[in-house]
């Protein structure tokens, strides 16, 4: 796992493969590590970067300096885009649970915060 600090934060993510980049956001509950097979046989061809969300896997909990939102997810993203630096595909988790939510509120709020 590689790590970033982000608003004082330590974040863990995945990051393997080259190509054009592929973002796999984890539901609620789980972590970046839900995508470890998928990621493998996408890195074959794609640039594959999967990240613990605050408060799960090996990312810290929030830090709390200000009210948390499911956008303060998406700094997470789009710090991870910003070392990118080209457009990146967005995966959520694929279930129709209402853990769903957290990862398609932080790809939509990276999308519109891309603009």
């Amino acid at each position: 796992m590689s790590i970033l600090q982000i608003s004082g934060s330590r974040v863990e993510y995945l990051e393997l493969g080259s190509g054009e980049p592929v973002v796999l956001l984890h539901s609620s509950g789980s972590s970046g590590a839900q995508w470890r097979a998928l990621a493998e046989r996408l890195g074959e061809r794609y640039r594959v970067i999967a990240p613990d969300l605050y408060g799960y896997g090996g990312t810290a909990h929030w830090p709390g300096r200000r009210p948390f939102h499911l956008e303060c997810e998406a700094e997470i993203v789009l710090a991870l885009l910003g070392r990118v630096n080209e457009r990146a595909h967005l995966v959520d988790t694929p279930t129709a649970a209402p853990s769903r939510c957290m990862s398609q509120i932080c790809a939509a709020s990276c999308c519109a915060a891309s603009r």
